[in-house]
């Protein structure tokens, strides 16, 4: 069974509000109060999906009993509907701009014509509702991007500054080998440049070395034919 939406009706003559609840029918759990402060009250403690207020009230000014009903947070306020007297008709477009979805002049009213009016007023406020929803949700989402991007920023930043140690520990090690196999060459070019001098000096000594008879070695001649 589906929960019946919660109406306040707000009007100073006790008879008007009893018209009205019979005249929305019996699609709302209506709810009745005959001061601004009552109906502020009321809608406190019952949290209404809707608000059906006269536009004249003994102890505040309409406008004031609507900003009251739309302090709450955003997306939870109740739909408003303002009873106008055929006297005050020409206000009607001053209190839709005031934030009022719907409202309607007391004069011949039917019950289709109320209830039109509550439907239409619930309607505006679902679609608002969801608009707001949509509108948090993509704000939610936006900021969530945004701190992907933030954090996949950092990442690639904390990467290159990773690789560019890397890439400077490379220099480094490819300059130190390089460094080694030169004084490698250099140390093995003095060590064949010693031994070729070690080598002419026992060529050198091996020339001036005696034979056995005590007669210096000396080259034979040829042999002439």
């Amino acid at each position: 069974m589906l929960k019946k939406p919660r109406l306040i009706i707000v009007h100073p003559i006790a008879e008007a509000r009893a018209e009205l609840t019979r005249l929305a029918g019996p699609d709302y759990r209506s709810f009745e109060a005959d001061t601004g402060k009552a109906g502020l009250e009321l809608a406190a403690s019952r949290q209404p999906d809707l608000a059906l207020i006269n536009y004249r009230l003994p102890d505040m000014d309409v406008d004031t009993a609507v900003q009251a009903l739309m302090a709450g947070a955003r997306g939870t306020a109740p739909a408003i509907v303002v009873l106008l007297d055929p006297a005050d008709a020409a206000a009607g477009q001053g209190v839709l701009r005031a934030g009022v979805q719907q409202y309607m002049v007391n004069e011949a009213l039917t019950p289709r014509l109320v209830r039109h009016a509550l439907r239409g007023a619930l309607h505006v406020i679902q679609l608002e509702r969801t608009l707001y929803q949509r509108e948090a949700a993509l704000r939610e989402r936006e900021a969530q991007l945004k701190a992907a991007q933030a954090q996949l920023i950092a990442t690639v930043e904390e990467r290159s500054s990773e690789l560019r140690r890397v890439a400077s520990a490379l220099v480094d090690v490819t300059a130190g080998k390089v460094d080694v196999a030169r004084q490698m060459g250099t140390e093995l070019g003095s060590r064949i440049a010693t031994l070729v001098v070690d080598l002419d000096r026992l060529k050198a000594d091996a020339k001036q070395t005696p034979s056995p008879s005590g007669d210096a070695v000396t080259p034979e001649a040829p042999v002439r034919s």
